[in-house]
């Protein structure tokens, strides 16, 4: 049996919540629910007022990323970037390394902190990447001969022209010749016209030739050949194909080769 009256065709109790209601009340909702569903209301039509007008501005525009988000974007935020000029370059970001200013504590290599150990804090770092924590214990490179560590530290004219030619004087002093097809001059020279180094530009394999260590008979000697000679013949042959060299430094080197 239903034990809900009504009163002229109006139920007593509250069609949403189930209370009571009074019997001189003309609606089939309480005061509170109606309260709530006017408000409802009235925020729903707020919404649709503001979709209405954003899409109105955005009529007759072409989509970028700044219409799609210009909602949800609080104010003060920088203007987002139209899509189309996106690209993918935009995107990358730099790679902050910081200083290379963490000095390794047995060979004073520097490193970037980044590099240490995974497992080594931050306040003391190790490394691996030099002397495996102490590990590996490489000797310190031997001084040069006398005479080539005064033209690699002395400054005079001598000294000078010595280290600006140091490439040519090592070719002159090679065991065997370099073998390339190096790339033509109009294509060397429009690559070298853009500025900074100088490239050095080849095609195919390089190697180098190693000959005879006594000359064919009919050939003068050269390279490695020169080594089985006197240091004096040694160093005229080398100073004929090096005209521009010094004949004394190619002298000196020639004995201390000896």
């Amino acid at each position: 049996m239903n034990n809900t009256t009504t009163i002229t065709g109006i139920p007593a109790n509250c069609s949403a919540c189930g209370m009571g209601l009074e019997s001189s009340s003309a609606y089939r909702a309480c005061q509170t629910c109606r309260e709530r569903v006017a408000a409802s209301c009235r925020r729903r039509h707020a919404e649709d007022q503001q979709e209405a007008g954003a899409a109105t501005r955005s009529r007759g525009r072409a989509r970028t990323v700044e219409s799609s988000d210009a909602e949800s974007r609080p104010r003060g935020r920088p203007r987002a970037i139209p899509a189309a000029c996106i690209s993918q370059i935009s995107r990358l970001r730099p790679l902050v390394l910081g200083r290379m200013d963490k000095e390794c504590p047995h060979c004073h290599a520097l490193h970037w902190i980044n590099e240490r150990q995974e497992i080594s804090p931050i306040r003391n770092p190790s490394w691996e990447s030099c002397f495996k924590q102490g590990s590996v214990q490489l000797q310190l490179l031997p001084d040069p001969p006398e005479y080539l560590k005064d033209l690699l530290e002395h400054a005079d004219t001598q000294g000078r022209h010595f280290k600006d030619s140091l490439r040519q004087y090592n070719a002159a002093s090679a065991f065997s010749s370099l073998g390339c097809d190096i790339v033509s001059a109009e294509e060397h020279n429009s690559s070298n016209n853009r500025g900074g180094l100088n490239a050095f530009q080849i095609l195919g394999v390089l190697c180098h030739r190693q000959g005879p260590l006594l000359p064919v008979e009919g050939k003068v000697s050269s390279y490695s050949q020169l080594y089985v000679y006197d240091p004096l013949y040694a160093a005229q042959r080398r100073s004929e194909r090096n005209e521009n060299l010094d004949h004394e430094i190619i002298g000196n080197l020639s004995t201390m080769f000896a």
